[in-house]
Parts: structure tokens; C-alpha cells; sequence
């Protein structure tokens, strides 16, 4: 699966799960409107706090069986998302990890292939993030959203943990 990542610049698995909106009912989102973000977000760290357990742990199982690698078995530097667009947008951007995993069962997401934008059908997607694209020296997947309606995506971010704090390193990508 790494191959076809390098190769075609993201993969496209066949996996579904119930998209967890009522455990997220209660929580308080981080609501961003800037000219680069409009959306609502709530992040955690896997395993540290109690969310999505189903996905997280799925995601981390993928992760490991696509790197085999130990750096990726301490999960303090992995992220989890769920973000509602409600007629919102992030615009186009790279994600900071190694890999991006977002399950997508909404019409708006982007992924920019060979200079060209494409619009992403259902199902989950990984891809290059910036970690990965320094490492594999091949280019981080540039994506976007879009919505009319009301949208959800669902992430998890993998990086190794030898990295200090990689979701605010100086090089990495992306407005925060």
C-alpha cells in the first residue's frame, strides 16, 4: 500500500464506519471564520483522551501495517479530528504528518493530481503529509473542502515520536 501512496500520490480503501455525530453533541468545537478557515473542529490525541475509539484504533492499526515501523507506536504525536463545515471551507493546504487518513462520505473534498483538482467520491483516503513527503521525497498531497451544505470529515494524523511537538514545528505547513 506505501508503493501505491508513492506511486499515485493517494490510496483509496475500502472502509466504513458510523460517523460518530452524536459523540460529539456535548463538546464545545473550536469555531474558526478567517479567510483561510470556516469550519468547526474538534482535535485530541489518540488514546490520551477517550474519542472515537472504533477509528482511532482502526487508523492505528493501518498506520502500523503501512510503516511496520516503531516510531509510530507511541501515539503522543498523532492527532485525531472531526470538523463540521456548515456552508464552509478550508482552503487549499498540506497536512503537517506523515500520513493523512479522512473518511469522507460528503461531495466537497479536493485533492490537487498532476496540477489538476479532483473532486473525492466516499470512502477513506490516505496521503502524504509533509513529514512523509521529507521522507519518501516525494510531494505532500495539497487538498481543500468546500460545501454548500453541511459537511463532516473524520481524521487522524500520524508522526513519529521522535519529532518534538510536530504540529507547531516552525517548518511544517498550513494555518493554524
Amino acid at each position: 500500500m506505501l508503493q501505491r501512496i508513492l506511486d499515485e500520490g493517494y490510496v483509496k480503501i475500502d472502509y466504513e464506519i458510523d460517523f460518530p455525530h452524536e459523540e460529539f453533541k456535548l463538546q464545545h468545537p473550536v469555531f474558526r471564520e478567517t479567510p483561510y478557515w470556516k469550519l468547526e473542529m474538534i482535535d485530541w490525541t489518540p488514546f490520551e483522551e477517550v474519542k472515537c475509539e472504533k477509528w482511532c484504533s482502526d487508523m492505528y492499526r493501518l498506520n502500523m501495517d503501512i510503516l511496520n515501523d516503531p516510531l509510530y507506536e507511541d501515539t503522543r504525536n498523532c492527532r485525531a479530528s472531526i470538523l463540521r463545515y456548515n456552508k464552509g471551507y478550508i482552503k487549499e493546504h498540506t497536512d503537517r504528518g506523515m500520513f493523512t487518513f479522512l473518511y469522507n462520505i460528503y461531495p466537497g473534498l479536493y485533492l490537487k493530481i498532476n496540477k489538476k483538482w479532483k473532486e473525492l467520491d466516499y470512502g477513506l483516503f490516505i496521503w502524504l503529509g509533509d513529514i512523509g513527503a521529507k521522507q519518501f521525497n516525494k510531494p505532500a498531497m495539497e487538498h481543500k473542502a468546500k460545501c454548500n451544505d453541511i459537511r463532516w470529515s473524520l481524521n487522524y494524523f500520524s508522526a513519529p515520536s521522535n519529532i518534538e511537538n510536530p504540529w507547531t514545528a516552525n517548518e511544517m505547513t498550513g494555518t493554524l
